[in-house]
């Protein structure tokens, strides 16, 4: 039996773009790849960190792009934009709580 559902995302350089897994994950995912990959014995063999983190998927099969695609130069950032300021709303709840509390 599973309880509630919780989505995830895995971003990064070393997922396939446009994959979706169809596997069931646990909350103790992140901390099973972890150990898998970076928390080995002597022996070779993950960490254990109880019986969950023991049997829940690892995302590792998901990074599976084999080398970090090159980036050339990031582009340029252009601060000098003109963005409008936003006028403030009176019936926020930031105003109206400092209205409240300072009186002003």
């Amino acid at each position: 039996m599973y309880g509630i559902r919780v989505p995830a995302f895995v971003i990064s350089p070393w997922v396939v773009p446009g994959s979706v897994a169809k596997n069931v994950y646990d909350h103790t995912s992140i901390l099973s790849t972890i150990l898998k990959r970076f928390c080995l014995d002597a022996s070779g063999k993950p960490l254990s960190m109880g019986v969950r983190a023991d049997n829940a998927l690892d995302v590792g099969p998901l990074l599976s792009v084999p080398s970090m695609p090159s980036i050339s130069e990031p582009p340029p950032l252009n601060l000098n934009t003109k963005l409008p300021v936003p006028t403030p709303n009176p019936n926020a709840f930031g105003a109206v709580l400092s209205k409240f509390l300072v009186g002003f």
